[in-house]
Formats: C-alpha cells, sequence, structure tokens
C-alpha cells in the first residue's frame, strides 16, 4: 500500500491508482525503490516508516524493540546484541514514530 509522497505530484497520498512502478533495488540494499509514472519522482518503500533511514538490518530493529518494550536498558541490549549503545540509541529513534502512530 504505497503512494507517491512527492508535494508536485498530482496523485500524492492516493493507493492503488497505478501509477507507481517497482525500479529494482539501489545499491544491492534489501528495499526497492519505486517510482511515480505521473511526476517520474523516486522514493524507498520504506518511505514514511520506522525502517526509513535505518541502515540497521530490520530483524535487529524488530528485536531490539521487544527488548526495550520488556524493559530491558539500551546498555543490556546493547551488549545482548553485541552492538554499540549508540547503534541502539539509532533504533530507539523509531519510537517516537511508533509513538505518534499509537
Amino acid at each position: 500500500m504505497h503512494f507517491c509522497p512527492h508535494a508536485r505530484c498530482d496523485y500524492r497520498g492516493w493507493l492503488e491508482v497505478g501509477n507507481l512502478r517497482a525500479n529494482g533495488h539501489p545499491s544491492g540494499g534489501p528495499w526497492r525503490q519505486l517510482q511515480c509514472t505521473a511526476c517520474q519522482g523516486y522514493f524507498l518503500e520504506t518511505h514514511r516508516t520506522i525502517f526509513h533511514g535505518q541502515r540497521v538490518p530490520v530483524d535487529m530493529i524488530v528485536r531490539v524493540l521487544a527488548c526495550l518494550a520488556e524493559g530491558v536498558g539500551i546498555g543490556s541490549t546493547a551488549r545482548v546484541f553485541e552492538v554499540a549503545s549508540n547503534t541502539v540509541l539509532g533504533v530507539v529513534e523509531v519510537t517516537d514514530q511508533l509513538q505518534t502512530f499509537s
């Protein structure tokens, strides 16, 4: 359920209009790049999701969020996953989006 996010697009925010097409995986990444055939704009399929802009694998994000939801601290979570605390803090930033959503 994607839509074109570009402000100049006539179909901005419209779902299932048929104006989007997949355009491969930029830099060999896991997410597809989508192109709007109406405005010729490009965006990743993670646009406006908790995964947008994250360099951490999806399974790591989900597991870290599960630990934090259970009350495990940032430092403890970093030790469990053998990553830097800053990596966990980067994942914590998505919780702002989750709070807004809920």
